[in-house]
């Protein structure tokens, strides 16, 4: 029983993999070796730490040296995101309609006892509510009341540190971008209370993008048409 369970999990990050590597002529045999052993490694450690992983994976070498080859690999391929992020897209755009609610949330990640991660930035963390080192996140998830299903679309980590960082804005508005360009301008977005800014909220208008927000009770809605009955 647990053998068969370990097989169809095995043949479906296979699957995925495989389906990666077909939509994207760039990825030759080490990368694809890589996020195989990388997706399987998460799944069976439960956890992002490269040190689990390797321990997971269960090479008949030392682990030092499965957590060399992992680390280096995660820094000789930073485009691993990206080729997430479009096979996401490519397999839901389909199912993006206008019922879609369509949730754009701010993140971050945060490490208090690493002082070496590339182009570290200084941020507040979500969880304790104190600051440290980390980078920035977007998220975009859909969900259809329909069908009564999630399913994630897009993430995005950035640093205010990088050289190409202009602002948070910028990077929300790339995110977006990104998401219509692949699955159209359909659904209702639903942003939360650090999307409620001028900038944000012009974004979407201009783009005539169904949209709900939270507000800080800081802002001020002047309702035109209203203003215009008064007039």
């Amino acid at each position: 029983m647990i053998s068969e369970i370990r097989k169809n999990v095995k043949r479906k990050i296979v699957s995925v993999v495989s389906s990666i590597s077909e939509d994207n002529v760039s990825v030759k045999k080490p990368l694809h070796k890589y996020i195989l052993e990388i997706v399987t490694g998460v799944l069976a450690s439960k956890s992002c730490n490269l040190t689990e992983i390797a321990r997971s994976l269960k090479e008949d070498i030392a682990i030092k040296d499965t957590l060399k080859r992992i680390r280096r690999n995660v820094h000789d391929h930073p485009e691993i995101l990206e080729l997430s992020n479009y096979y996401n897209m490519n397999k839901w755009k389909d199912k993006v309609r206008e019922e879609t609610i369509i949730a754009l949330d701010a993140g971050d990640i945060c490490h208090h006892f690493g002082n070496n991660f590339e182009n570290h930035c200084r941020l507040r963390d979500g969880i304790k509510g104190s600051t440290g080192n980390g980078y920035y996140l977007n998220q975009i998830s859909c969900y259809n009341p329909s069908e009564r299903i999630t399913f994630p679309m897009y993430l995005d980590m950035y640093s205010s540190e990088e050289q190409s960082f202009k602002s948070m804005n910028t990077e929300s508005m790339k995110a977006v971008e990104n998401f219509v360009s692949a699955a159209g301008p359909k659904g209702l977005w639903v942003l939360d209370r650090g999307y409620d800014g001028g900038i944000m909220l012009n974004y979407f208008l201009n783009k005539d993008l169904d949209f709900v927000t939270r507000s800080t009770k800081k802002r001020h809605l002047v309702l035109a048409q209203l203003c215009q009955k008064n007039a």
